[in-house]
């Protein structure tokens, strides 16, 4: 009787384990975590690179304004100017060969002709870059800011967007750079979150590097390196984030970046 009662005993431990490996099993996926597809993976993984994780890139600093993104914990949409905005769209709208610029007699038509400091753009071609990369229309408007490389004007009755190069005179020359390392990305629902390790990079007169985890370079981790790549066995001691993009139509969408520790 005694052995029938541990058969029993074992039967219910078994069917208790499996039930609750069925329930995290189910927890996960109404929680919605998962591993995205390679094509998920691939495309998430390309617009944070070329994109989100140069949002501020432009602005007067030693690091070409790329460092500002890295300066507080957490950005959202809300958080990113106008003028950044207009670049990373222009930048899209350009890589991705959309009609970005108007006939050649708008310029002239817009008293500008013989200006040679001044680009003109179709404001439709960034506003369908801002539809794919920040999943809403572009709030066109003016910009005047001395610290960013470009100002902008927007010419509603052409639809056209001005650039004007800006002449900084306190400019801030600079070989400096930043470089990003992708450790890895999962699915949250709608959302696809990628996790990347940052570097401040400073190159140095003989050709080598140093990759710093501070934007002062005061925290060096290592340096006189010859490849442009953070090392595999020093990921740990540079600064994390992760990119939070939400799945709109064919296009992950920028939603945040934030800091993490994992």
């Amino acid at each position: 009787m005694k052995n029938f009662d541990a058969k029993k005993l074992l039967v219910f431990i078994l069917i208790i384990a499996v039930v609750a490996l069925i329930g995290f099993g189910v927890l996960k996926l109404i929680q919605g975590v998962s591993k995205p597809s390679e094509k998920e993976q691939t495309a998430s993984e390309t617009l944070a690179v070329n994109y989100y994780l140069n949002l501020t890139s432009g602005y007067n600093t030693l690091f070409n304004g790329q460092d500002l993104l890295y300066s507080k914990d957490k950005w959202t949409v809300d958080d990113i100017s106008l003028e950044s905005k207009y670049s990373i769209c222009i930048k899209y709208a350009m890589d991705h060969e959309l009609d970005l610029f108007p006939d050649s007699t708008v310029k002239g038509m817009l008293g500008l002709g013989k200006r040679d400091d001044v680009i003109i753009y179709n404001s439709d071609a960034i506003n369908e870059a801002s539809k794919i990369l920040f999943g809403e229309d572009m709030k066109f408007g003016d910009t005047v800011n001395e610290d960013f490389k470009n100002n902008y004007t927007y010419v509603q009755s052409h639809k056209v967007v001005v650039a004007e190069i800006n002449k900084r005179e306190n400019a801030i020359e600079s070989n400096n750079s930043m470089d990003y390392k992708i450790i890895g990305s999962k699915k949250e629902g709608k959302n696809i979150v990628t996790t990347v390790a940052i570097a401040y990079v400073a190159n140095l007169e003989d050709g080598t590097y140093t990759y710093a985890a501070t934007p002062d370079l005061e925290k060096v981790v290592v340096t006189g390196i010859g490849e442009y790549k953070i090392p595999e066995d020093k990921i740990g001691e540079f600064p994390k984030y992760k990119i939070t993009m939400s799945k709109v139509n064919d296009s992950y969408v920028f939603k945040s970046i934030e800091k993490t520790d994992k």
